[in-house]
């Protein structure tokens, strides 16, 4: 059973790993305007062509006010002068925070995860919705003292961890285009 990660400098350490296993790939940096409820922000993301998808990751922007997690977007699509989000995998700087859909975990053998509650915001998806439709791979947590079942986006130093979460992405859009 994975155990959330509620330590500030153990979920910093997994940021870090998290936004550097992207930079490590062959992407091109694009400028861009990255919309979301209530207004827009401009930036710059990491294209991974490849893959077809991009990443951002930060510090929300002012508009959010939400400087109590990390900003992880991700979108499908190459980035244009604006771009739509279409999940984020933000995690609570330190502690657990089940308001915020992602969180980071670890495994007995020092191997660290990337999870998601399955809360949307967006497009009237509701977390019921989203569980009933997924079928993307899920793990069994231990998120603080209790025991729940979270999705899996991405395995950290996993071969196929950039293609798991970029099926992530895509399972999440897939989701979203459902009729409600």
């Amino acid at each position: 059973m994975l155990k959330i990660l509620a330590g500030r400098m153990e979920i910093a350490e997994v940021q870090e790993a998290f936004s550097q296993t992207i930079r490590d790939l062959p992407h091109e940096t694009l400028a861009t305007a990255i919309g979301f409820q209530g207004g827009s922000f401009n930036t710059q993301v990491w294209w991974l062509a490849s893959l077809g998808f991009w990443a951002h990751f930060g510090s929300p922007p002012s508009q959010k006010a939400n400087w109590d997690r990390y900003l992880n977007v991700f979108g499908l699509g190459r980035p244009a002068k604006s771009v739509r989000i279409i999940c984020e995998i933000n995690s609570p700087l330190d502690g657990i925070n089940n308001r915020i859909g992602g969180a980071f975990a670890a495994d007995g053998s020092g191997r660290y995860f990337i999870l998601h509650r399955g809360n949307f915001r967006s497009h009237g998806m509701t977390k019921s919705f989203f569980w009933h439709h997924n079928q993307g791979p899920t793990a069994e947590t231990l998120d603080g003292s209790e025991r729940r079942t979270l999705v899996l986006a991405m395995t950290l130093s996993s071969p196929y961890g950039i293609s798991d979460l970029r099926n992530f992405v895509r399972e999440v859009d897939r989701i979203k285009r459902l009729p409600r």
